[in-house]
């Protein structure tokens, strides 16, 4: 019984021993599309976020500065408050959808699970 793990421990470190090149390759390349994916989202994000918020900041100012003479410049003032609270809102769910996406290392999480299967069915 003991010898039997031994002998599949061998057989594991042999394989990963042998496979050790191919897995570094693999961590090079989830690094590398990781890194791809994280500064295309980030320069988009950033450069939408900054336009948006300069567009909304003046148009609020424009609404404001418009209403200022009516009777409805209070109301109009907390209904762009309203619709600055909704634009936050939306940021923070794009901001939580975005978060769930796909783990990365993928790639070398199956190449390692491929690997166990293997090991185990020679066992």
């Amino acid at each position: 019984m003991m010898f039997t793990e031994v002998r599949r421990v061998r057989r594991a470190w042999s394989l990963i021993n042998a496979r050790w090149p191919e897995f570094l390759r693999i961590v090079h390349l989830d690094l590398t599309s990781l890194r791809e994916e994280l500064v295309r989202a980030l320069a988009g994000a950033v450069l939408g976020a900054v336009g948006g918020f300069l567009f909304m900041g003046f148009l609020s100012v424009a609404v404001i500065v418009t209403a200022w003479d009516s009777v409805h410049r209070v109301l109009i003032a907390w209904l762009i408050c309203l619709l600055w609270a909704a634009i936050a809102a939306i940021g923070l769910a794009y901001a939580r959808r975005v978060l769930e996406g796909p783990l990365p290392f993928g790639r070398m999480s199956a190449e390692v699970l491929r690997d166990i299967t293997q090991v185990k069915k020679e066992t």
